[in-house]
């Protein structure tokens, strides 16, 4: 992990997962280099929403969508809040 809490990418390892092609993924970063981070990784269309409110946008199958929250600077509550939002 570098000194801004970020892990280093040569740290980083592939993950693979099983899934359906039309298998909807949704990820949920704390700030807008995560969001990005996770999209790069993800290796498949993604769109990057930088508003939880625009989780309401329709995707196409197969897509996945990577939301920016912006918690990262949040006390505890209001970042989880942030996050039960997203998820409602």
């Amino acid at each position: 992990m570098s000194s801004s809490g970020h892990t280093d990418a040569g740290s980083l390892k592939e993950v693979r997962v099983c899934r359906r092609d039309d298998t909807p993924v949704v990820a949920l970063a704390d700030d807008l280099s995560g969001a990005a981070e996770v999209a790069a990784l993800l290796r498949q269309s993604t769109r990057l929403l930088l508003h939880p409110a625009d989780l309401g946008v329709s995707v196409t199958a197969g897509q996945a969508v990577v939301v920016d929250l912006d918690s990262r600077y949040l006390d505890d509550g209001a970042a989880a809040d942030a996050v039960r939002a997203a998820l409602a």
